[in-house]
């Protein structure tokens, strides 16, 4: 019996200092105009342009986990290849707890965007695909296969190809997810919408054309994955959508901070003690701020502007 209450007491202690492992997912809710996304459905872009999609993947890098303390969990083999088919992705076992943030990317890490896709196991999504999400070595992989018609005319004849594919390291961009996990004892999982009516306006998707590698084409359709609302927070979850172009990373950062503003702001750092360390009045847009002179702990970065005030928790180490 004694033996036994010790190994209850081993059991509990360990599950107590190792923490319990939790299955994180993701849930991507497929969307067009607020509809759920189908392939046999035409849709309207840019005003009055009828389109018919037939292929849509793209890559997803999971790239970390941050909880409300700013600890990190890596991920950086975790990718995905996401298409409309599939709503449901599941990411792995791990013992962490409280998540309030997802960093991901569009597309494939530099540092393996040229490796052979053979080299991975076949189950892998960085595999080779049918059909095909990779250009060869020098190129490496097509981060977004977006492909279609239009009727140009507006004459119910769907005459004028579409294809965007960009390739090039140069289109590896971040994400910042927040406001978007359920968690519970035993699972951590995301619930996004992905508007795919936000992801092709005003790309010059009513003009047709064949976009593959570097175009300015491609890089709107980047720029949209990260500005302008293609990931939001379903309505049902009560959770605020997700503001794409206001975030500041990195989580943790070391010398300095990066901030997407959608409004000139007020931005003010302060300590875990709640002092004011620092102050500045910066534009819309991509800003940055110096941070070497602030010592290793946790700060708030608050946002002042004519929309309110966002507060950001963030870690330097």
């Amino acid at each position: 019996m004694k033996r036994s209450i010790s190994i209850l007491t081993f059991l509990l202690i360990n599950s107590l200092v190792f923490g319990q492992s939790k299955e994180v997912s993701i849930h991507l809710n497929h969307k067009y105009n607020g509809d759920d996304f189908n392939y046999d459905n035409t849709y309207v872009v840019d005003g009055n342009t009828p389109i018919k999609l037939d292929r849509l993947e793209y890559y997803l890098h999971i790239n970390s986990l941050i909880n409300d303390n700013g600890e990190t969990t890596n991920l950086s083999d975790k990718y995905l290849l996401v298409n409309p088919s599939q709503n449901h992705y599941n990411i792995g076992s791990y013992e962490i707890s409280n998540i309030s943030t997802l960093l991901l990317n569009i597309g494939v890490a530099p540092e393996i965007n040229h490796d052979d896709p053979s080299l991975w196991d076949a189950s892998h999504p960085l595999a080779p695909q049918i059909p095909s999400m990779h250009w060869g070595w020098a190129a490496g992989y097509i981060f977004v296969a977006l492909e279609g018609m239009i009727d140009k005319n507006q004459d119910e004849i769907f005459e004028t190809v579409i294809q965007y594919h960009p390739v090039d390291d140069s289109y590896y961009s971040e994400i910042i997810i927040t406001d978007a996990v359920v968690e519970t004892d035993t699972s951590i999982e995301f619930y996004l919408n992905v508007n795919y009516n936000k992801l092709i306006e005003n790309i010059g998707t009513n003009e047709g054309g064949v976009y593959h590698g570097l175009h300015d084409e491609n890089q709107l359709l980047i720029n949209n994955f990260i500005y302008n609302n293609v990931f939001t927070v379903p309505e049902n979850l009560n959770l605020k959508e997700i503001s794409i172009s206001n975030t500041v990373f990195p989580n943790p950062f070391s010398n300095t901070i990066q901030l997407n503003l959608n409004e000139n702001s007020i931005v003010k750092v302060y300590n875990s003690l709640g002092i004011l360390v620092d102050e500045y009045k910066l534009d819309k847009g991509q800003q940055q701020i110096n941070a070497q002179t602030l010592l290793n702990g946790v700060y708030i970065i608050s946002i002042q502007s004519k929309s309110g005030t966002e507060n950001i928790k963030l870690l330097k180490n």
